[in-house]
C-alpha cells in the first residue's frame, strides 16, 4: 500500500491520529493477530467457531474437524499442524502418542494435518509412531496452509509448529504456537479436562 504525502495529510486530518494508529496496527497485525485483542491463526480465532478443517488419509478415508466434534463423548478437539521435518511437531506428535489414553478418557479427539509432504513418507512416520488410533490427513494441495496462513509469505516457509483446540461446541479455545514438554497437558488445561 502507497501513501502520497498530500493523502497522508488529509487522511490524518479527516480520520484524526488515534483512527489512523488503530488502521496501522489492524495492518501491521494481519495474519498473526487481532487489533481486538483476538488471537488469530488465519480463518480459526479464538472465541470463534473453528472453520471446517477436512481431507483424506492415507488410505483415502476422509476426515473432518465436524465429523470428530460429533463424536459421541466429545469434550474438545486437537487440531495439530505437522511436518516430519519439523523436530518441535515431532516431538508434539510423539506426545501425543504417548498420552493417547489419557487424551481419550478426557473425550478429546486429535486431527493431525499433515502439510505439503509426500504421502509415502507420511505413511512411513505414521508407522514408525503408531499414530494409526488418531484421524490423519494430508494437505497435499495447500488448502489448509492457505486458511490457516501456515506460511510466512516473505520467507516462503510453514510457521510451525501450530496446533488449535476447541471445546465440544466447537468454538476455538487456544492457539498453540508451541507445545512444551507438557503438549497434552496444556491441551487438556485448555478444555478443562482430565483424564478421568
Amino acid at each position: 500500500m502507497v501513501i502520497s504525502g498530500s493523502c497522508w495529510s488529509r487522511g490524518i486530518a479527516a480520520m484524526g491520529r488515534n483512527r489512523v494508529v488503530a488502521a496501522f496496527v489492524r495492518l501491521a497485525l494481519g495474519a498473526s493477530g487481532a487489533a481486538d485483542g483476538q488471537e488469530r491463526l488465519g480463518k480459526a480465532v479464538v472465541g470463534r467457531p473453528l472453520p471446517r478443517v477436512a481431507s483424506f488419509g492415507l488410505d483415502n478415508t476422509a476426515h473432518s474437524s465436524v465429523q470428530l466434534l460429533k463424536e459421541r463423548g466429545t469434550r474438545g478437539l486437537l487440531v495439530q499442524f505437522w511436518a516430519t521435518w519439523c523436530k518441535p511437531c515431532v516431538a508434539e506428535v510423539e506426545q501425543l502418542v504417548a498420552g493417547r489414553e489419557r487424551l481419550e478418557r478426557a473425550g478429546v479427539r486429535v486431527l493431525l494435518v499433515n502439510l505439503l509432504e509426500d504421502p509415502v513418507r507420511v505413511a512411513a512416520f505414521a508407522r514408525e509412531h503408531g499414530l494409526d488410533a488418531f484421524a490423519l490427513i494430508l494437505d497435499s494441495s495447500g488448502a489448509v496452509v492457505e486458511d490457516f496462513e501456515l506460511r510466512d509469505q516473505a520467507a516462503g516457509q510453514l510457521i510451525l509448529p501450530a496446533s488449535i483446540v476447541t471445546g465440544a461446541d466447537g468454538v476455538v479455545r487456544a492457539i498453540l504456537r508451541d507445545g512444551g514438554s507438557d503438549y497434552v497437558g496444556k491441551v487438556l488445561s485448555v478444555i478443562g479436562a482430565t483424564a478421568r
